[in-house]
C-alpha cells in the first residue's frame, strides 16, 4: 500500500484516474479523438495559467495581474485545485531559503516517487515572509 502525508494526492491520482476513464467512455459513446484532444489541450492550458500564477505572481511577485487576468488565473487555480495558494507560496518560498537543507520542503534527494505521491518535508510559516498573500483577500478564499 502507497502511504502519504499530503491529502491532494489522492485529489491528483483520483482526477488522473476518472479522466482516464471519462476520455475512454467519451470516445467509446461516439466522441471523436479529436474532440478530446482539444478538451485536453484546453485543461492543459488551464493548468499553465495555474503555474503561472502560483510561481511567477503568488511566490516571486513577478507579475501583477490586471483585474480580467487575476480572475482568470485564480479560476484556473482553483479549477487543477492543486494545493491551497498559500500552501504553495510557503512550501516554495522555504525551498529557496533552505534549499538543500534538512529544512527543505522537498529536496533533491527525496526522490521522485516521494515528490509524485507528496511525501515533501513538513514547512512552517516560520521565518517565511508572507504578508503579501495575507494582503490579498482574493487569493486568501
Amino acid at each position: 500500500m502507497i502511504e502519504t502525508k499530503n491529502p491532494q494526492v489522492v485529489k491528483f491520482f483520483l482526477t488522473v484516474i476518472l479522466t482516464i476513464i471519462g476520455l475512454s467512455l467519451y470516445i467509446y459513446g461516439g466522441g471523436t479523438a479529436v474532440k478530446a484532444l482539444l478538451i485536453y489541450l484546453g485543461f492543459t492550458v488551464v493548468s499553465k495559467i495555474a503555474n503561472v500564477g502560483y510561481h511567477r505572481w503568488l511566490a516571486h511577485n513577478l507579475l501583477e495581474p490586471g483585474p480580467v487576468w487575476r480572475i482568470v488565473i485564480l479560476w484556473s487555480i482553483v479549477s487543477t485545485a492543486l494545493v491551497k495558494p498559500l500552501a504553495y507560496v510557503v512550501g516554495h518560498r522555504a525551498h529557496h531559503k533552505y534549499s538543500d537543507t534538512d529544512l527543505d520542503p522537498h529536496p533533491t534527494g527525496l526522490g521522485l516517487w516521494n515528490c509524485i505521491i507528496g511525501n515533501f518535508n513538513s514547512t512552517t510559516y516560520r521565518g517565511i515572509p508572507v504578508r503579501d498573500i495575507f494582503r490579498q483577500k482574493d487569493v486568501m478564499f
